[in-house]
């Protein structure tokens, strides 16, 4: 892979781009989450999927919230 700097007109100036990224961080530090920790659950490591061997995952659904394997929820 090769990298090459200013083979092209820029479409925004280094100045805009460099204001446009001390935004980007400050936003991302005024709206940042705490930290975030995975729900406490009875069954959160515990209930491992016979196929895949991945641990199953809690899914909130239209009616109740129900465990699910990954696997089978994403690929069916």
């Amino acid at each position: 892979m090769y990298s090459v700097e200013t083979s092209h007109e820029a479409i925004i100036g280094p100045a805009i781009f460099e204001a446009a990224q001390v935004e980007m961080a400050r936003s991302a530090e005024e709206y940042a989450h705490a930290e975030q920790k995975p729900g406490n659950y009875p069954f959160t490591g515990i209930i491992a999927c016979k196929g895949c061997g991945k641990y199953y995952r809690r899914k909130v659904t239209h009616a109740d919230p129900v465990w699910i394997c990954p696997t089978f929820n994403a690929l069916g």
